[in-house]
């Protein structure tokens, strides 16, 4: 596709790359996560409009879970939902950038995934060459108007070393010409150029990379020949595929029936066993989750290569597929019941919560395998994975993962167990306040001590104080906001003593010293 105004695409991706730069440049993430998404997606209509590009309906589908990431990011800090956050909007905005034409991303098969990824990646390093040094465009008749500004820059770049030399040296000849120029530029005294070029720096390559996409996005529709899958052709005959499921079923089988008793008895196998609590919820944990996802891969890879000459075979291999995945509901509820008597002894986890929200949708993605299998939908199990990773990531944002821990040990704690004050002090900023609320109801020194501590290793959740240099309006952040908050209520409502320990300027001196007197364990960990 030719561009219509290649000085209007230039400059509207450069303040798509300034935009970027004012929200992110020497400053914490906060509200500017949200709102660079928006704008460079929303930069993105605006030049397909421009430049007669229809958008296909479909395409806008996307947009509802990248809003939803997005601003759900404003509410959580625990540094894993971040991060799952950031990284489906990177694959969503990717999706959106290839199918934005063509519109079928739902129907994308596991190689146009890969493909529309490596697609964009190259777009974005390659596609602004040619824009630059390519010279067809319809301002060229404008050219000779154009060439007398370059020729005047080109002689201002000449001359400004020239006038350098000569101002130097008159400087050097006479004091008060010397005085006068120094009196003309005092203003750049302070001027930090580092930063300067820095931010140029970070602009233009900013500016060549969302000029890659977008140039991209708009020169072709990628669609029109997505793999789906289904060019896919058996190559591993009914026989073998029978040898295969056969025989990974029965070793399944064995596994289950011979060691029901190691799966189910809790208690009892520990004391015949002679293994802790700790041994026997890790031991063989980890295996028993990845057996299943091997086991999900297995089944697509049979589903996709397997060859088969009439129905009653299919459905024979489709019946199968079937129990293969639902043996699988059995070491998923083998690995759940290990996860809930290892939480019993010692109490929740950043881990150990993961885990319970993957098993659940894993469990899920399971049933839709077995559904997809059945109506012959194979080629939407690349959509299922997508669907499934979005899922996941969304309750982990719905559960709040901080918070829950902070809830779900101190009701461990409550029922005569010890708190691990020391863990809740590394947790995000999510959990000051269902620490102050728990508080509230059962005033327990640990609680205590948790909340002083957490508010100690953050400085008090002061985001306007000097040693806060990278926080500013782009930084807010809900979480953060509600620390605050819950933080200076409790404090409130505690003795004026405590109170009086908290007053002043704060610094790390001082919330060490506090530390100290209050004989708390606390140390000095960058929570935020």
């Amino acid at each position: 596709m030719k561009i219509k105004n290649k000085k209007r695409f230039f400059w509207i991706t450069f303040f798509s790359a300034l935009i970027f730069n004012l929200l992110y440049w020497n400053q914490k993430e906060g509200i500017s996560f949200p709102i660079t998404v928006f704008v460079v997606i929303g930069i993105g209509f605006l030049m397909a409009k421009l430049e007669g590009v229809k958008v296909a309906k479909s395409t806008y589908w996307l947009l509802l879970p990248i809003a939803f990431f997005s601003i759900f990011n404003l509410f959580r800090l625990e540094p894993m939902t971040q991060f799952l956050n950031h990284a489906i909007v990177l694959v969503l905005m990717i999706l959106l950038a290839n199918s934005l034409q063509g519109g079928l991303w739902w129907r994308y098969g596991f190689i146009d995934y890969f493909s529309s990824a490596f697609g964009v990646a190259l777009s974005a390093i390659f596609k602004p060459f040619p824009f630059f040094f390519s010279g067809n465009d319809k301002e060229q008749e404008e050219s000779k108007e154009k060439n007398i500004w370059r020729r005047v820059f080109t002689g201002f770049l000449i001359a400004l070393p020239i006038l350098l030399v000569f101002s130097f040296l008159f400087s050097q000849a006479d004091a008060v010409f010397s005085a006068n120029l120094d009196n003309l530029f005092s203003f750049l005294k302070n001027f930090d150029f580092s930063d300067l070029i820095g931010r140029l720096i970070f602009i233009s390559f900013f500016t060549f990379i969302f000029l890659g996409i977008f140039l991209h996005s708009l020169s072709k529709n990628h669609d029109e020949e997505i793999s789906n899958d289904k060019d896919k052709k058996g190559i591993i005959g009914f026989i073998e595929t029978l040898v295969v499921q056969i025989s990974v079923i029965l070793l399944f089988l064995s596994f289950v029936f011979i060691q029901f008793k190691y799966f189910f008895d809790g208690d009892t196998n520990i004391d015949f066993t002679g293994y802790t609590y700790a041994e026997y919820a890790r031991r063989g944990f980890n295996e028993l989750v990845f057996t299943t996802i091997l086991t999900v891969a297995l089944v697509i890879l049979i589903s996709f290569f397997s060859k088969t000459k009439t129905d009653k075979q299919q459905n024979l291999i489709k019946s199968l597929s079937t129990l293969l995945l639902s043996l699988n509901f059995v070491l998923l509820f083998s690995a759940m019941k290990r996860l809930n008597l290892y939480e019993s002894a010692y109490g929740f986890s950043r881990v150990r919560t993961y885990t319970h929200v993957f098993i659940i949708c894993l469990a899920v993605f399971l049933i839709a395998i077995i559904a997809l299998d059945w109506f012959r939908k194979q080629n939407f199990y690349a959509f299922s994975v997508l669907i499934f990773s979005m899922v996941f990531i969304a309750s982990l944002n719905i559960v709040n993962v901080d918070s829950l821990i902070a809830s779900k040990n101190i009701e461990h704690y409550l029922n005569n167990n010890q708190l691990d004050t020391y863990y809740l002090q590394t947790l995000s900023v999510d959990v000051v306040k269902p620490l102050t609320e728990a508080y509230a109801d059962h005033p327990e020194e640990e609680i205590k001590e948790a909340i002083i501590c957490h508010a100690l290793n953050t400085y008090l959740y002061s985001y306007d104080e000097d040693f806060y240099v990278d926080y500013s309006w782009a930084s807010f952040h809900f979480s953060r906001a509600e620390a605050r908050s819950s933080w200076d209520h409790w404090l409130e409502n505690q003795n004026s003593d405590l109170q009086d320990l908290f007053e002043g300027k704060i610094s790390y001196e001082k919330m060490d010293s506090i530390s100290r007197e209050l004989e708390y364990d606390c140390f000095s960990y960058w929570i935020d």
